[in-house]
């Protein structure tokens, strides 16, 4: 994960690294509904966790409050992605 490239704001068909306030570090790819049911590195633009990633940096810090229960993650990386057709 370069600090070369240019930052960009997390968006559909993106890949975003975020690590959770357990250390646990994932990636996550955004999707809106139409292009397919989420799956387990997936997450649909439209769900609390999406929701709040779209836009975000690197270095964001985010709190989300999901199902009840809140959540605090942290961007570690955006990386640019192409949606499907």
């Amino acid at each position: 994960m370069s600090d070369a490239r240019p930052r960009t704001p997390a968006s559909p068909g993106d890949t975003v690294y975020v690590e959770f306030d357990d250390g646990e570090i994932v990636n996550l790819r955004l999707v809106t509904p139409h292009l397919g049911m989420p799956g387990q590195s997936e997450t649909t633009t439209e769900s609390p966790l999406g929701a709040a990633l779209l836009g975000s940096y690197p270095g964001t810090v985010l709190n989300i409050e999901v199902a009840g229960t809140s959540l605090t993650v942290k961007v570690i990386d955006v990386v640019t992605g192409v949606p499907s057709p």
